[in-house]
């Protein structure tokens, strides 16, 4: 309860004056406010009470402290995020959001000071996807800051971060091709190919699987966590979308995977599948510079990334007419509409196969 209090000050000379102090607490916090009049005071005690009972309290100190300052407040309460994850905040927070706004107070960062930032920052020549990455970051810190009261509104709600200009069609290769450079890297490595190439793990996903992980009477790989690089430091961690899931493994698959194995990995559950020769966690970048170009240079295949690889595997499973369901199942993705969004186009072609299936089929009708 806010309460009013009248304090008597006793001047030099023996007079006296009267001024009426507010206090109430917020948080934890103690705070007030003096006026020369009582009615004033009560008036201040009364608005106080109706903004906690209506939630629209607004904690005027709080405001005050800068963003810099309140990023650290915030930190404190992101203890679910991913080693990655918490390496790509850092690096946004250094570079672009508190050279801009750290020394300026929590209340006096408006939304045309929002809108000018990402302005600047696409002259500056920033992509979209970090121009978007920046102004959400910002959305979810002053969202934290909003729904503690330490200001009224969100100056990032409403704004809208530059779009890609134009969607660019994931790049992939044919099976064959996959093929070629699994024949092409030694073959300690040659599954890892194949399944980046024809399951679609992501390479946290592949790199991190363990012995126990694979099932091969049931041809299925358990994915529950995934061998996270962040600072040259391995750290498990949950899939992507922080759910388990099961790849189906073809049987030709299932067979060598089991080979690979009894090879290379060792008899405890919690060994890797896939290891360096000295039998650590492979590092992205030692493997594409020591194996993966190497073999992409011997198959006589263009530059490729792992994460065309994925898509590798997208296009190979919409080209033997897997449904789009089957496909978000395998790849692990959030929702189907993320399948649809990045891989329409290869159901596209598929539908094309499968009208000319229709096209033999009746005319195989016809001339029997």
């Amino acid at each position: 309860m806010a309460s009013v209090q009248r304090i008597t000050h006793t001047r030099q000379d023996g007079t006296t004056t009267t001024s009426w102090r507010v206090r109430w607490r917020d948080a934890g916090q103690q705070h007030s406010q003096s006026y020369t009049t009582k009615t004033n005071a009560k008036k201040k005690a009364r608005q106080v009470e109706v903004a906690k009972d209506q939630g629209t309290y607004i904690d005027a100190g709080g405001g005050k402290t800068t963003l810099a300052d309140y990023v650290t407040e915030w930190w404190k309460v992101k203890t679910d995020l991913k080693p990655k994850t918490v390496a790509s905040y850092k690096a946004v927070l250094k570079l672009e959001i508190i050279p801009r706004f750290g020394a300026t107070p929590l209340n006096r960062i408006t939304s045309i000071d929002v809108e000018q930032w990402l302005v600047d920052m696409k002259s500056a020549g920033k992509s979209a996807s970090r121009i978007r990455q920046s102004k959400n970051l910002l959305h979810q810190i002053l969202a934290h800051a909003t729904r503690h009261r330490r200001i009224g509104h969100n100056p990032t709600e409403g704004i809208r971060a530059p779009a890609t200009t134009t969607k660019k069609l994931p790049r992939y290769i044919a099976a064959g091709e996959v093929d070629r450079i699994a024949a092409a890297v030694d073959d300690r490595y040659r599954i890892l190919v194949y399944v980046l190439g024809y399951l679609g793990l992501r390479w946290a996903e592949a790199i991190g699987l363990q012995r126990h992980n694979v099932h091969l009477l049931k041809r299925r790989l358990h994915i529950e966590s995934t061998l996270s690089e962040v600072d040259g430091e391995f750290h498990r961690v949950p899939p992507k979308t922080h759910e388990e899931r099961d790849v189906v493994l073809p049987v030709f698959l299932a067979d060598e995977l089991g080979a690979h194995i009894g090879r290379y990995v060792e008899d405890d559950p919690d060994a890797l599948v896939f290891t360096s020769t000295e039998g650590n966690p492979l590092r992205n970048s030692n493997f594409r510079r020591r194996v993966w170009t190497p073999a992409l240079v011997a198959a006589d295949v263009e530059p490729l990334t792992m994460q065309q690889m994925r898509h590798t595997a997208a296009s190979i499973m919409a080209s033997e007419g897997w449904p789009l369901q089957a496909v978000k199942e395998q790849l692990g993705h959030s929702s189907i509409l993320v399948t649809a969004d990045v891989y329409s186009h290869l159901f596209d072609e598929s539908r094309d196969e499968l009208a000319a299936r229709l096209d033999r089929n009746h005319t195989a009708t016809n001339d029997g």
